[in-house]
């Protein structure tokens, strides 16, 4: 699948885990959903990345929450320089 498809996947599923943590309130709750968002990780830059990124910490929910939240960042800005590249004020000074 190509990063358009994973993260399409990721929203769905993460729509699922959202719902999932509403309903669950037991103390596996945090627990499940950081698995859930190392398996994110994963999903979006390679099997073994989230062991790669926190191999010789301890993991805890926000050090997982911000590294997801890096990722996003990072491709809404790379998807803001590609869109900018073909704006239409690009598109008429190559055609002068």
């Amino acid at each position: 699948d190509g990063l358009l498809e994973r993260i399409e996947k990721m929203g769905e599923e993460s729509k699922l885990e959202a719902e999932r943590m509403r309903e669950d309130n037991s103390p596996d709750s945090i627990k499940m959903s950081m698995n859930f968002m190392v398996k994110q990780i994963d999903a979006l830059l390679g099997d073994g990345a989230a062991s790669k990124i926190f191999e010789k910490r301890t993991i805890n929910f926000f050090d997982v929450l911000d590294v997801l939240t890096y990722i996003k960042d990072s491709i809404i800005e790379f998807q803001s320089e590609k869109i900018s590249k073909y704006s239409p004020n690009r598109v008429q000074r190559r055609s002068k």
